[in-house]
C-alpha cells in the first residue's frame, strides 16, 4: 500500500490510523449488529481490506482504487522512489 501524505508511523500517524479504524467501523462493522467470534470478525475485515483496496474509489486518489493508483504510479515514468 502506497501512504500519501502522513506516514503511519510518523507524526500525523495518529489522525491517519484514526481516520481508517473509523472507515473501517462504519463501512464494515456497523452492518452487523450480531455478536461474532474472532475468526468471524478476522474475515469480515480481510474482505472489507480487498475491497477498500481494489474494488472502492478513493477520492484522494482521483476516484481510482488505491490498486489501480499504485499501478498507474509505478507504470509512468518517475524517479527512483526510495
Amino acid at each position: 500500500m502506497i501512504f500519501l501524505g502522513a506516514s503511519p508511523c510518523g507524526a500525523g500517524g495518529r489522525a491517519f490510523r484514526g481516520l481508517l479504524c473509523g472507515t473501517l467501523q462504519t463501512e464494515c462493522l456497523d452492518y452487523h449488529n450480531e455478536p461474532m467470534g474472532a475468526a468471524e470478525m478476522q474475515e469480515i475485515i480481510d474482505e472489507w481490506i480487498f475491497r477498500y483496496e481494489n474494488q472502492r474509489p478513493h477520492e484522494g486518489l482521483g476516484f481510482l482504487t488505491p490498486r489501480e493508483f499504485e499501478n498507474s504510479f509505478y507504470s509512468s515514468e518517475h524517479p527512483a522512489v526510495s
